[in-house]
């Protein structure tokens, strides 16, 4: 059995998302990234800060994307947190959104 654990086919990507969420000592934070990785079911951004895992998160790319997510995962790197994404409430990217 391999170790790919991705859900749908991921794409590069470009798209600049504004990411909220509630850090891990309670504080509301929010910060632009670009989702480099991209699939139907989840993105993968980097961010400045550790979010911890199950962290429900809303992502925004006005005027028509806004959406929640969950952290899947995230891994330290020297230019912030390498961070999973998936998300929730049944949304999936289409060529529409």
């Amino acid at each position: 059995m391999g170790t790919e654990k991705r859900h749908s086919e991921r794409r590069s990507s470009n798209l600049r998302l504004q990411v909220n969420y509630t850090d891990a000592y309670g504080n509301a934070r929010f910060e632009f990234a670009r989702a480099r990785d991209l699939s139907e079911t989840g993105c993968q951004v980097t961010l400045q800060f550790p979010i911890p895992p199950r962290t429900l998160v809303a992502l925004a790319a006005p005027p028509r994307l806004h959406v929640s997510a969950t952290t899947r995962y995230q891994r330290p790197t020297a230019k912030g947190y390498v961070t999973g994404l998936e998300f929730v409430g049944g949304f999936r990217l289409t060529a529409n959104n």
